[in-house]
């Protein structure tokens, strides 16, 4: 037992010295083959360097430099696909480097060159103003009156994620929490006028194709696409006015349960976007329409009691939404291609 136990304490010790021993040796390997580089020994210097690289036993500091290096080597040798490789490597560690490159030879410029850094994939947050307007289906009203609809202002706000599938086109994933409202009144209903006004909050899901080009030193946009709007919550209020003495009734009701859970939409829009810092602004001006009614017809006369005080029916009614919207995102991933 004692044996076995002095043998395995000696494979302990000889691992511990030769893993520190080759971690001893890439310690100062990025100094030594950069000399042997500059007295012309490359394939010495490829030698010692490459084995450091591949096992990453460089400090992040020194990864850049040891790539920068092997890519010179490679270049003097003529070997175009190691060359390409490691100035591949080089821009994904600095992905900006391609403007700082003062120092190289003019040959691996050119093959930094031949790549193009691009961000790929963007993340970001935005923040908006809307006007709703209700789109009548069908009427309902227990009183043939004339209604009049009128736009009221909402806000939304949200999160973004915009992934580049070319150049000019991307993709953009923009969920947010969207408060609107709109207003019904109807003249003349059993002696009283009518001012409806609903609050609804939605959570919306829009994937958008997004089509981009340069203009003004930033980029015009063009956007279209799907949209899930998922209701939240709605409230209405109305106020019954007397047209004889003009008393003030007034009724309110959750009508949350009355509207469907969730509804498909159409969005387009227009926009613009330029360079802020590290990131984007962009300024999105957008319309909003909801594919379908957004009450449950099969629930229309549920609510006794309030169709009693109020005497007000809902209508089927679809909404559009026309809004405004400022957006700031940051890169994310980058994409680094031959050109």
């Amino acid at each position: 037992m004692r044996v076995r136990q002095t043998l395995y304490l000696m494979l302990i010790s000889v691992w511990s010295v030769s893993a520190q021993t080759a971690g001893n040796a890439c310690d100062n390997a990025l100094i030594q083959a950069n000399k042997l580089y500059e007295s012309g020994r490359i394939q010495e210097a490829l030698n010692l360097l490459g084995p450091c690289v591949r096992h990453h036993d460089l400090s992040a500091s020194e990864q850049f430099d040891a790539n920068r290096l092997l890519a010179l080597c490679y270049l003097y040798q003529n070997k175009s696909d190691s060359t390409e490789y490691f100035a591949k490597q080089m821009l994904t560690l600095r992905p900006d480097y391609q403007t700082f490159h003062y120092l190289d030879p003019l040959e691996l410029t050119q093959v930094l060159n031949s790549f193009e850094v691009s961000n790929r994939l963007w993340v970001g947050a935005s923040v908006g103003l809307s006007v709703t307007q209700a789109a009548v289906i069908k009427n309902y009203s227990t009183a043939e009156t004339p209604s009049t609809y009128s736009s009221r202002s909402g806000l939304n706000a949200g999160i973004l994620a915009e992934y580049a599938v070319r150049k000019t086109i991307s993709l953009v994933l923009n969920p947010n929490y969207n408060s609107m409202s709109y207003a019904r009144e109807m003249a003349n209903v059993a002696g009283r006028k009518k001012a409806y006004t609903e609050l609804i909050s939605t959570f919306e899901i829009p994937l958008i194709a997004r089509y981009k080009y340069p203009i003004l030193g930033g980029e015009a946009y063009v956007q279209a696409g799907g949209q899930l709007n998922i209701w939240a919550s709605s409230f209405a209020d109305v106020q019954s006015t007397s047209l004889s003495d003009g008393t003030v009734h007034q009724s309110s009701t959750e009508t949350t349960d009355y509207r469907v859970s969730s509804v498909a939409g159409f969005q387009f829009g227009l926009g613009y976007q330029r360079q802020v810092g590290p990131g984007l602004m962009s300024l999105t001006v957008k319309q909003l329409r909801f594919g379908s009614n957004v009450v449950l017809p099969e629930r229309r006369y549920d609510n006794v009691d309030f169709i009693l005080d109020a005497q007000y029916i809902d209508a089927d009614f679809g909404l559009t939404s026309n809004g405004i919207s400022v957006a700031f995102k940051m890169p994310l991933v980058k994409s680094i291609r031959k050109k």
